[in-house]
């Protein structure tokens, strides 16, 4: 039976904004005295870096640094997980202190639907031909928008010397009842409420610059459903 997507991702949401600081601490707690490298987590396949590139470019979605997370895998919250969002291969990375040393590695995808980092909060969607994690950027009335960040990778050859360079994108969406729309351009935006053209059309030219497309769009989206 298939799920509706806004029912889904609220639910994984609710579920992590929810949750007290109080039980947080708890289980936080809790993990510690278990001892970190024995959370059913920190399996996975050992990560390894494949691309040589330059220190200041990369493929991770904030920075070549492993930030705390917050990581709901098999049902249960993981949380002050150190963690890297790959956006080229969509995946996560984290790191485990074993009795030995500190290692990276790719928990199973297939049993992680949520995550959170920095305070933004990412889903796997349900809709048809979706893949990988979409960040969701607001709720308004009975809509919401979504992010996809990835990456380009490039193939460059200097000296006999392959490396590779990484160029981040986004992507957004809407979801509109059953449907996970595009939005990434004007006429997106008319597809998806053509009762809507003139308004649409005048908050574009009023607003050329869309350098901010988060607040651009989330200001549009309210304006049409409001």
């Amino acid at each position: 039976m298939k799920k509706n997507l806004c029912c889904f991702a609220a639910l994984y949401f609710l579920c992590y904004a929810l949750f007290s600081q109080q039980e947080k601490e708890s289980l936080i707690w809790f993990d510690n005295i278990i001892k970190p490298y024995n959370l059913e987590i920190n399996s996975g396949t050992k990560y390894f870096e494949r691309y040589r590139t330059s220190d200041d470019n990369h493929h991770f979605l904030l920075d070549n640094k492993f930030n705390l997370a917050s990581i709901l895998y098999k049902g249960n919250w993981y949380h002050n997980i150190l963690t890297k969002y790959d956006i080229l291969e969509d995946n996560l990375i984290i790191i485990i202190n074993t009795t030995k040393q500190e290692t990276s590695i790719t928990p199973d995808y297939n049993y992680i639907p949520a995550f959170s980092i920095k305070n933004r909060f990412f889903f796997k969607l349900n809709h048809y031909n979706t893949k990988g994690y979409y960040e969701k950027i607001a709720d308004v009335n009975d809509y919401a928008l979504y992010k996809k960040s990835y990456a380009e990778k490039l193939k460059k050859i200097r000296k006999s010397s392959t490396f590779f360079i990484f160029k981040k994108r986004e992507s957004f969406f809407l979801s509109k009842k059953n449907e996970l729309l595009p939005l990434n351009k004007k006429s997106e935006w008319i597809e998806a409420f053509p009762n809507q053209k003139k308004t649409i059309k005048s908050f574009f030219n009023q607003y050329k610059s869309t350098e901010l497309k988060n607040k651009f769009y989330i200001d549009l989206l309210k304006k049409l459903t409001r």
